[in-house]
């Protein structure tokens, strides 16, 4: 098993998702936000699984990529795999310009 860490961005990104999704559907607004928890907090157990985006050779590491959430409103989750670490680098909607 792997331990899940947030880095600063990335638990800057996950409160502003779900404030976001506290002004425009309350309703679901925490059903959401503990399903998104569920989904990275899933990366304790076989992070591989996802598959290494971006440019490792650029920044210096691997980067892998989680999709979270339907087309529609999906979230890209960034991470790396450090030893027996996964370190959360960004949590940002999949329809932003990277």
């Amino acid at each position: 098993m792997f331990e899940v860490l947030y880095s600063a961005a990335a638990d800057a990104d996950v409160r502003a998702a779900v404030r976001y999704a506290r002004r425009h559907a309350p309703a679901t607004a925490e059903r959401w936000f503990a399903r998104l928890r569920a989904g990275i907090d899933s990366l304790s157990a076989m992070p591989e699984r996802f598959p290494v985006v971006g440019d490792a050779a650029r920044i210096g590491f691997e980067t892998r990529e989680m999709l979270f959430g339907n087309r529609r409103h999906a979230y890209r989750i960034r991470y790396r795999i450090l030893q027996n670490l996964v370190i959360v680098l960004s949590v940002e909607r999949a329809s932003r310009n990277r």
